[in-house]
Formats: structure tokens, C-alpha cells, sequence
């Protein structure tokens, strides 16, 4: 008995030995990459792009790490000046495509007055879009609403993805930092999560989605050529503060996303409108569509026609209730499927 309880103590120990000892690699497995504070800083590694950037004078800094096989950032930033703006962001850059998801693991001990976190990129050549350029968002994470959706029009569409519902905002920027060629003119749109997910979120976002509900509802009739997929955190103004460590991955996702031209090929085969722009009058051709559902709405989400339209063809004139800018067209089939174009009245 002396010497079985000798060899179990011995045993107790040496497994305490090892465990200690794999508890000192694993912290020592968190290697810094690279990064900076108080100046703009990029690290590539693991195929992914993080980045600092920040506006002059600003405080913020970001440190890149290797954790095992994966890659994490650590951010922080507090009291930027007035017109101070501030991101840091993880970005997939090489191939990008809307069918790239992203999934994020993010754990904030700090994220103060105007910042918020979400999916995030930038397009070019997008139908529709000023100047063809597009900035976009899909808010998860604020402290109010109002922050990231300042100055921006409400369209009045939500949905709902990924477990929560979305509010759909745009806007056009003119001469603003763009990834591009400095100051451009492009449309923002942001897809604003409806109730922000908690500090500590392990989530995927569904790109695709998204970026359908933002052709779908807004401006645009396509996204364009991506420049990345990519999470951040970003901040504005004075009372911006935050501190964070943030992990993003993109993985693609199987499922065909419907391109510009096949979407409207499709919409083509259904519905048609013409003049388009319009100036006083305008045709929807119906192509055979029994009993069409037709819904027309503002871009502020206002529904100016609502009615069921038993001919293959409508034709509506300007009036007062048609004023100048962009409208959405619905069309709704009796099998439930829905086709969407877009008006422009000049």
C-alpha cells in the first residue's frame, strides 16, 4: 500500500508539472506579428490584411498576433478630436467575392459614444452607385442607433439574417476618404442590426444576403467588382473610445450568389418599364403575369402604388404623386415569386 500510494503522489505531481507547462506554451503561442500606434500601419498574414488607419493626430493603435494557426488584432483608441475618425479592420483582399462569409469572434471591454462594428467593403463599377463606388456596412455592434446611421436616409426595409433583423440605410458621399484614389464620391449603405449583439459575439454573416437586400432596396442595381470583404471597428468625434481584441475569417460560401446580369436577365424575362428614365408618363410591361401584385416605393420606403393588376400591361402617368427621383418596382406573381426593377422620373 506504502508504495501504490507513493507512485500516485508522484503520478499527481508530474501531472501537475505538465499541465503548468502546457499552460505556459499555449500563452506563450500568442506571437506578435506587427502593428503601430499614433500612425497608419498594415500586417498581412494568414492571406488577411489588418489595418490601422486613423486620421492625423489621433491616438489609436492596433497589434497583430498569432495565436496558434489563427490571427488576432488588439485595438484601442480614446478622446479623438472633434472630426477625428478611426478603424481598424481584418480584410480578405485577395479574390474577394459576395460569397465569401464572415465570421467573426470579437470580445470588447470597451466601446464608447460614436463607434460601432460590422461587416464592411468597398466596390467599383456598381450599377446605379455615384460615381459607380460603393461603401459598405452590416452594422452588428453600437451604443445607439443614431450613431453609425447618422445623416442617413432611412429606406423603411428590414429583414431578417443571421439571427437578427436589419434596417437598411444609404446615403451619397462627396469628396471622402475612399480606398481608391484618396477623396471620391461614392453611395454608403449600411445594413444596421436592429438590437446590437453583445461585447463578447462569435457570429457569420451571410454576405450574399445582405448585399442582395442592399440591390434590392436602395439605389443600386448591382455591387460591382469587391475590393474586399473584411470586419472593423470604427469610431468618430470626441467621446469615441474603445478596446477590443477582434479574429475574422471569410469563409466562401457554396451557394451561388444571382450576379447583376443574372438578376436582371431574370427580372427582364418578367417585367419590363420603359421610358426609364420617365419624364411625364411611364409603361410596366408585365410580360403575361396574371393577377401581378405591383408595389412602387420611394427610396424612403413610402408606398406610392399598391394594387393587383389583372392586364399585362400598366401605364401610369407622372401627376403629383410621382415627384422627381429613384423608385423600387415590385411584382409579385401568383406562384409568390417576386421581381424587382427600378425607376428613375426625371
Amino acid at each position: 500500500m506504502k508504495n501504490l500510494k507513493t507512485v500516485t503522489t508522484k503520478q499527481i505531481k508530474f501531472l501537475c508539472l505538465l499541465i503548468s507547462l502546457l499552460s505556459l506554451h499555449t500563452f506563450a503561442q500568442r506571437r506578435r506579428l506587427g502593428g503601430a500606434c499614433n500612425r497608419e500601419s498594415w500586417t498581412t498574414t494568414r492571406g488577411n490584411t489588418f489595418e490601422l488607419f486613423q486620421t492625423s493626430g489621433e491616438n489609436g493603435c492596433a497589434t497583430v498576433y498569432a495565436v496558434g494557426s489563427a490571427r488576432e488584432v488588439d485595438g484601442s483608441w480614446s478622446s479623438l478630436s472633434r472630426n477625428g475618425n478611426i478603424l481598424i479592420r481584418e480584410s480578405k483582399r485577395n479574390s474577394p467575392s459576395v460569397n465569401d462569409n464572415i465570421s467573426y469572434d470579437i470580445s470588447l471591454s470597451q466601446l464608447d459614444g460614436n463607434s460601432f462594428h460590422g461587416g464592411y467593403g468597398w466596390s467599383q463599377n456598381a450599377s446605379g452607385a455615384l460615381d459607380g463606388t460603393v461603401e459598405w456596412y452590416i452594422v452588428q455592434g453600437y451604443n445607439n442607433i443614431s450613431n453609425p446611421t447618422f445623416g442617413m436616409i432611412n429606406t423603411g426595409h428590414t429583414y431578417s439574417v443571421d439571427g437578427g433583423t436589419y434596417q437598411v440605410w444609404y446615403k451619397d458621399v462627396f469628396g471622402a476618404p475612399s480606398v481608391y484614389s484618396g477623396n471620391d464620391n461614392f453611395t454608403q449603405i449600411k445594413c444596421v442590426r436592429t438590437r446590437s449583439v453583445a461585447r463578447n459575439s462569435r457570429r457569420t454573416l451571410t454576405t450574399s444576403r445582405h448585399i442582395q437586400e442592399m440591390i434590392d432596396n436602395t439605389k443600386i442595381n448591382g455591387i460591382g467588382t469587391l475590393f474586399e470583404v473584411s470586419y472593423k471597428v470604427e469610431g468618430f468625434g470626441t467621446t469615441s473610445a474603445a478596446n477590443f481584441t477582434l479574429d475574422a475569417v471569410f469563409p466562401r460560401n457554396s451557394g451561388k450568389f444571382q450576379t447583376t446580369l443574372d438578376k436582371a436577365e431574370a427580372t427582364q424575362q418578367a417585367i419590363s418599364v420603359f421610358p426609364n428614365p420617365a419624364t411625364d408618363s411611364f409603361n410596366l410591361n408585365l410580360n403575361e403575369i396574371e393577377n401581378a401584385q405591383v408595389t412602387i416605393t420611394n427610396l424612403l420606403g413610402k408606398t406610392i402604388y399598391n394594387k393587383v393588376v389583372t392586364d399585362s400591361y400598366l401605364r401610369l402617368q407622372k401627376g403629383s404623386v410621382f415627384t422627381p427621383g429613384v423608385y423600387l418596382i415590385s411584382v409579385t406573381d401568383g406562384s409568390q415569386n417576386t421581381y424587382h426593377t427600378k425607376l428613375i422620373i426625371k
